[in-house]
């Protein structure tokens, strides 16, 4: 719809934000949808589980155990395209949505309207996908405050290139300085978010030393025990031979072998993003693990 939008062919796209007009919102280039819609959460073992489907139908889903409200932002632009979901509160009462110029998003509710941007979203807001609690989505809502993300062109920066000790020979690129480096022998795409430039160094010589210190197996030690019961939990495969035996569970080991490292982020407020090929585990999804100012594991989900 979008793409045709684009082309000057707005009939569908009118249809659908007419039948659902305080759940999906356009920006005017056509570049940007925003759907706010329900996903289905499992619960076991007193853990909320979101899954990206809708809830299950001709159920009673009106509850926050059963379904967890999200917004769906899905971008189109001449090089590429993206769609991607995360969590907002239950609680929020009579909430519309709506899209306005440079990616500003208004959420209004009975109680208050929050003004945010895509970049925020997708920064700040937990993704849909995993295990999260209600009062982790509502302590991520609660810190948009439509902070904007400065974009430096090429000759705002003072350096095209610079040369990393850990990192290698980092390119600038947008709004990004990007390296490639081999962990275990794998490529791995290194990127370095530029948002204010003056503290451009500070973060690389941050990267340096924790990634000198091979950081992120720590990381990963600690997101082993929550993907991997998610895995055991729901994503074991069946059987191939249809019989009637449980499928086996993965252990650890097992896990840890299929596990790699293919990006880790830098933002510039000390916060990494650390991307995870799972070797089809749970079909097309990757590992994001995010962790704290110093280095430390925060939280992980599965993401598109």
């Amino acid at each position: 719809m979008l793409k045709k939008a684009q082309e000057g062919d707005i009939r569908e796209l009118n249809h659908m934000t007419a039948s659902y007009t305080s759940e999906c919102t356009v920006n005017k280039e056509y570049s940007t949808m925003v759907i706010r819609r329900q996903f289905e959460v499992e619960n076991k073992d007193d853990e909320r589980c979101i899954l990206n489907s809708e809830p299950k139908k001709n159920e009673e889903t009106e509850t926050s155990e059963d379904t967890q409200w999200g917004l769906t932002i899905l971008q189109l632009t001449p090089v590429a395209s993206s769609v991607n979901s995360y969590c907002i509160p239950n609680n929020l009462k009579k909430p519309r949505i709506r899209l306005l110029d440079g990616n500003i998003l208004e959420i209004l509710s009975d109680e208050k309207t929050i003004t945010t941007n895509i970049t925020e979203i997708e920064r700040k807001l937990k993704p849909i996908y995993g295990i999260a609690t209600e009062e982790e989505i509502q302590e991520a809502f609660d810190t948009l405050s439509c902070q904007q993300y400065v974009i430096p062109s090429l000759t705002e920066v003072a350096y095209q290139s610079l040369d990393s000790k850990t990192l290698g020979t980092l390119e600038f690129e947008d709004e990004e300085y990007v390296s490639f480096i081999k962990i275990e022998d794998k490529p791995v795409r290194i990127i370095v978010y530029l948002d204010e430039a003056d503290n451009l160094l500070k973060t690389i010589e941050y990267a340096d030393r924790l990634m000198s210190e091979k950081f992120y197996e720590k990381v990963l030690k600690g997101m082993y025990p929550s993907i991997l019961e998610l895995k055991n939990d729901y994503w074991l495969e069946e059987s191939e031979d249809e019989s009637d035996e449980e499928p086996a569970t993965v252990t650890l080991d097992e896990f840890k072998a299929r596990i790699t490292i293919t990006e880790i982020i830098f933002n510039q407020d000390n916060t990494i993003v650390i991307t995870c090929d799972a070797d089809e585990m749970f079909g097309e999804h990757s590992i994001v693990i995010h962790t704290d100012t110093r280095g430390y594991y925060k939280d992980s989900t599965l993401a598109d």
